[in-house]
């Protein structure tokens, strides 16, 4: 403390100023925290984390709103889309909430800069396909028209925010003349509603009122007929869609005057019991592991709202951590090039363009394959299995345990009671997802286990705006078991730990 007391001060003078000229009065200016810690030249094993700003944590007016654009929007037509790229969407018009006049637009000018560039590609993933009919004679259009579909999708941008969005895809038909000789075409044509909400602790809320509008939307509009076109009749689709958004909108303002502590049973868990439906326990758990150690993850799905449902539980389960990297739970095929990203990311991608050749050159990836329920390693041996045993066995039974009530209490003395000449099974919600206790299961594994004690080697360092959390890692890594000790070494290294630490400062 002596020696740095001293450098401190050889600093002060060096860099001190003339206050007055005539008193000639030194003024010492005390430096940075930052600079201080740079002068103590820390022992090898202290490391240093500084506290930045969250933008989840900054103000946003918009949270307000459930809705903040509608967006009407069709694919380019036959003879267009043949001559122009296959990503090509038209806007044809919509609604912003955000301004103060939220009226109706025929064209792309109502949509605020805030919203993602290219943001259009998320709304036809596969990018524009035109689907030509195979029928030519005078049938049934409902025959050949190909089903409508909705899907969630979601948005990081480089400022930390969050866009959710909800689309709806249908088609209509053109009928045209070919070489004398009549061709059908169907068009895809859909609805968007997007949304910034951000709501703790549950990610996927918002993106079921979305779609819960959507649905709405295409059930007074019977959108599976025929003959139904949007763009036909602009004003009147857009006044519907205002109407029903608006409603969701009120109803979502009034919910946030009510009491802020929400119970958690109101809270949907379709993410989590997706998530278990998909994958066993056991690649779950290898899919956890992946996750808190920052690894680069492609999850791939025949379902869009599957690869939002499921990616969003894994970055539910992994909290108190947050994921700070790439997340994009629906990838458009026209940017698959950000697989090339040389930093950890979670991608989803439709399983109809995840073919090696779309991305050959894709070598150190873990393949999430949803629909077959599988893992894929690039390297088995690669920096994977390192959760220790121990926490791996404890959590592998608590879920087994509370996903598999009844084959977990199946020997239970008290599993069959004799009531009113009747028998009961003692089993309480076998048919209800355990979401909350899925959730505490893997919150008891982060606090009690992989981040046990982690506060009695935090020391957290305040000066005015500045502040910085010295961590002792190396007397953290000697404090656990022997068997925890590479996992710890390679966790102690992600983003997602030192931003842990950061916040710790401030609480």
């Amino acid at each position: 403390l002596r020696t740095l007391s001293g450098r401190v001060l050889h600093k002060c003078v060096n860099d001190a100023v003339l206050e007055n000229s005539q008193d000639n009065e030194l003024v010492l200016s005390l430096p940075r925290m930052s600079e201080i810690i740079n002068m103590a030249e820390l022992r090898e094993g202290l490391t240093v984390h500084r506290v930045h700003d969250d933008p989840s944590e900054m103000n946003n007016d918009n949270d307000k709103l459930l809705v903040d654009q509608v967006i009407l929007f069709s694919a380019m037509k036959p003879e267009q889309a043949m001559n122009r790229s296959p990503e090509m969407v038209e806007i044809l018009g919509g609604v912003n909430f955000c301004s103060d006049d939220a009226d109706l637009k025929t064209d792309a000018s109502f949509l605020p800069k805030s919203v993602p560039r290219h943001i259009e590609k998320f709304f036809l993933p596969e990018g524009v396909q035109i689907i030509k009919s195979n029928y030519q004679d005078q049938v049934d259009v409902s025959d050949a028209k190909p089903g409508s579909y909705a899907f969630n999708f979601l948005l990081s941008s480089s400022g930390g925010s969050e866009v959710q969005g909800a689309t709806m895809i249908t088609y209509y038909e053109i009928v045209s003349e070919e070489k004398d000789k009549v061709q059908r075409y169907f068009i895809p044509v859909g609805v968007t509603l997007l949304s910034r909400v951000v709501e703790n602790g549950s990610f996927i809320t918002a993106g079921e009122r979305l779609r819960a509008i959507v649905s709405k939307y295409a059930k007074e509009r019977n959108c599976n007929m025929s003959n139904w076109h949007p763009a036909l009749e602009l004003h009147d689709e857009l006044s519907l869609l205002k109407k029903l958004s608006s409603e969701a909108n009120d109803l979502f303002a009034h919910s946030l005057n009510q009491d802020v502590t929400v119970k958690r049973e109101k809270v949907s868990y379709q993410h989590l019991a997706s998530l278990f439906e998909c994958l066993s326990v056991a690649k779950v758990l290898k899919v956890f592991e992946c996750c808190i150690l920052e690894r680069k993850l492609l999850f791939v799905c025949s379902r869009y709202s599957m690869l939002v449902q499921v990616m969003q539980a894994f970055r539910e389960i992994i909290m108190p951590l947050t994921w700070c990297h790439v997340y994009a739970p629906v990838l458009p095929r026209a940017m698959l090039d950000h697989l090339m990203c040389p930093t950890p990311f979670m991608i989803g991608i439709h399983k109809n363009f995840a073919f090696k050749h779309d991305f050959p050159f894709v070598v150190d990836v873990i393949i999430v394959d949803l629909d077959e329920g599988t893992v894929q390693t690039p390297d088995p041996d690669a920096s994977i299995n390192l959760l220790p045993g121990s926490i791996k066995v404890w959590l592998h039974s608590s879920l087994q345990t509370v996903l598999k009530t009844r084959l977990m209490k199946s020997d239970d003395v008290l599993l069959y009671e004799e009531e009113n000449d009747s028998i009961n099974v003692n089993v309480q919600n076998l048919m209800t997802f355990p979401g909350e206790k899925v959730l505490n299961a893997f919150r008891k594994a982060m606090e009690e286990k992989i981040l046990r004690n982690i506060d009695e080697f935090c020391t957290p360092l305040v000066h005015g705006n500045e502040a910085i959390m010295l961590f002792d890692e190396e007397a953290y890594i000697h404090h656990r078991g022997n068997d925890e000790q590479t996992f710890l070494k390679s966790f102690q290294r992600t983003q997602a730990f030192s931003n842990l630490l950061s916040r710790k400062v401030n609480a």
